[in-house]
């Protein structure tokens, strides 16, 4: 197979997992559902196996004597497949980083900054995906500027780009990684020197997309910049007076039109104005939601422009929260309110291709994640996580409600065979206890709200910063529910249910599960949430599913080491309980899966 069939191939079949996705959110009939819940399992099973194939005979192909022609066309097809929005790290890092090296060896600086560009992009795009933006890396882009030398050798006007890119990557990450703002103002004077130097203007001055593209990175620095304070210092004298200029020329320019630059530059002009002591928080919380509530009403009148929401809505919600954070209690409650009854009605009236787009899904769980304190009682705010979190991404929805109902058959037959088996959990009625299963394993992997790509990846094996990501998950989701004082009782089971039952393995290896008295609990959702997995041959396609008998040999196995072993003989000495559990993976499972899909998708009809 050649470089350029392998890649046609590779991205054709991401092309084809779309679809297949689409399929699923499409239509209400319970048969087609099922045949394209059905075709899809089937078919992602066979991309999985031909995309690890292609990733392997690529890395055969720069194992051997790579020549400057084979170098040149994994290096266009790499990029190409990134640019026509098929970036995937397993398919270009590796390759990127071994091409870099070639060319810096045979002294071709522009195709080494341009390898260097796209792996550092790819890798950002992972770790993006993997909730782990704190391990992003600045080396690549350290490694471009310092080749600034170079600048007036490179030919290509798209090349010569890549350091002003690289400069805008450093400061941004700044703020984003570190919340270093002094240290990305820095960043940014370096960027403007660079921009303003002989060499740069003779050769680009001129250039439309450059000095729009400074232009950009000053925007966003101030939206990042949001919560400077410091008063008096170089980088919060910058912010007040370049939000007040920006602020004013966009006015101007858009005749006070609600566009999305207006009003990205107005919350910044509102924050400049408290630091200089003209308005409260409260004041410009109130001035800053008056815009919002315009721009709102466009999305809510079906304007669903994938560019609007991520590039216009999204960044708006970023800027009023963090206002909200800065404004007193009554102004933050009344306005997380709306917000929340805003996200439900947006949710709603979304097409499938935003229910399927991990930036608005994440934008949407890190909303409620802020608000979620302002909401009244337990009860509405698991309905609010649920309802605008979990119900969004089908294949943890539908995980989740399977082994929830696992869970609950599990808990039920425990606490009527062993009596008293569940007193240090504090339970003492078994409604109580029952509704306290259901809810923990309906939020336990909330987490994955940060990693949807991962989860629903499949197309190819993952790789070890996605196994990384993966095994966040359970600490992604206690940290969403510990802090609020309705949600926190559910932190334990959420944090534990992929460790071992006797502290011996799984993850995360800093939470001590045989310590809490929540561990016979924790041990429950761990088994329901095993069986599920396992046992699913529809939504789960890296792994071939077992049969109930071969899992509950497997259960037996482990008991005492990585399972409770009075559960695990529960279920090996209870025929009936077996029978059950049996039918809900195996002959219900279709069924109760599409009972699932059709109430999650109610939300959006």
């Amino acid at each position: 197979m050649t470089v350029q069939k392998c890649f046609d191939t590779y991205c054709s079949n991401i092309q084809k997992q779309q679809l297949l996705d689409e399929g699923l959110f499409d239509t209400a009939d319970a048969a087609l559902w099922k045949q394209n819940l059905l075709l899809r399992a089937k078919e992602m099973r066979s991309i999985n196996l031909e995309n690890s194939g292609i990733l392997e005979t690529l890395q055969k192909l720069l194992r051997e004597n790579l020549t400057e022609a084979t170098a040149d066309g994994i290096k266009n097809a790499a990029i190409s497949s990134i640019i026509d929005g098929m970036a995937d790290a397993a398919l270009q890092y590796p390759l990127l980083l071994s091409l870099a090296d070639f060319y810096k060896a045979k002294g071709d600086i522009s195709s080494y900054i341009t390898c260097i560009f796209f792996a550092g992009f790819v890798e950002g795009e992972i770790l993006y995906r993997s909730g782990a933006m704190e391990d992003v890396s600045t080396h690549p882009d350290e490694l471009i500027v310092a080749e600034r030398s170079h600048y007036a050798e490179i030919t290509d006007p798209s090349v010569r780009a890549y350091f002003l890119m690289s400069y805008h990557n450093l400061a941004v990450c700044s703020v984003t990684k570190h919340e270093d703002i002094p240290k990305s103002y820095e960043y940014l004077c370096a960027m403007e020197a660079f921009w303003q130097s002989p060499e740069v203007q003779s050769l680009d001055g001129q250039n439309g997309e450059f000095i729009q593209y400074m232009e950009n990175t000053r925007r966003l620095w101030l939206q990042l910049s949001f919560n400077t304070s410091d008063i008096g210092t170089p980088a919060c004298d910058y912010f007040c007076r370049y939000a007040g200029e920006l602020f004013d020329r966009m006015e101007q320019e858009t005749g006070g039109d609600i566009s999305r630059y207006l009003i990205q530059t107005y919350g910044p002009y509102l924050n400049s104005r408290v630091l200089l002591g003209h308005l409260t928080y409260d004041e410009a919380a109130e001035l800053f939601y008056v815009k919002y509530r315009d721009y709102m009403d466009q999305a809510l009148r079906g304007r669903e422009e994938m560019e609007f929401i991520c590039f216009g809505l999204i960044p708006t919600l970023n800027i009023l929260s963090d206002m909200l954070d800065k404004a007193g209690a009554e102004i933050r409650s009344r306005y997380y309110a709306v917000i929340n009854r805003d996200l439900a009605q947006f949710a709603k009236c979304g097409h499938h291709e935003t229910q399927v787009d991990s930036n608005i899904n994440q934008a949407l769980a890190e909303m409620c994640v802020k608000s979620i304190s302002t909401v009244s009682g337990r009860d509405e705010k698991e309905k609010l996580l649920f309802n605008l979190v979990i119900k969004r991404q089908l294949l943890t929805y539908l995980h989740t409600m399977m082994a929830t109902r696992i869970a609950l058959l599990i808990a039920e037959q425990a606490w009527q065979d062993l009596p008293g088996y569940f007193a240090e959990t504090g339970f003492t009625d078994k409604n109580e206890f029952l509704s306290f299963v259901e809810g923990a394993t309906r939020l336990h992997d909330l987490g994955k709200i940060y990693i949807t790509d991962i989860v629903n990846m499949q197309r190819r094996r993952l790789d070890t910063e996605e196994f990384h990501g993966i095994r966040r998950h359970p600490e992604l989701g206690a940290k969403i529910v510990e802090k609020d004082s309705d949600l926190s009782m559910y932190r334990d089971v959420i944090l534990g249910h992929h460790r071992f039952y006797d502290g011996s393995g799984g993850y995360p290896e800093s939470f001590d599960n045989t310590k809490s008295k929540l561990h016979k609990i924790i041990d429950i959702v761990t088994i329901a949430d095993c069986m599920d997995a396992a046992t699913d041959c529809y939504s789960r396609n890296y792994k071939a599913p077992i049969v109930f008998e071969t899992l509950l040999g497997e259960f037996v196995a482990e008991a005492g080491t990585r399972y409770n072993p009075d559960l695990v003989r529960l279920l090996k000495n209870n025929p009936e309980l077996q029978e059950r559990l049996t039918a809900v993976v195996n002959k219900e499972r279709l069924d109760r899966m599409f009972e699932v899909y059709s109430a999650g998708r109610k939300m959006y009809i």
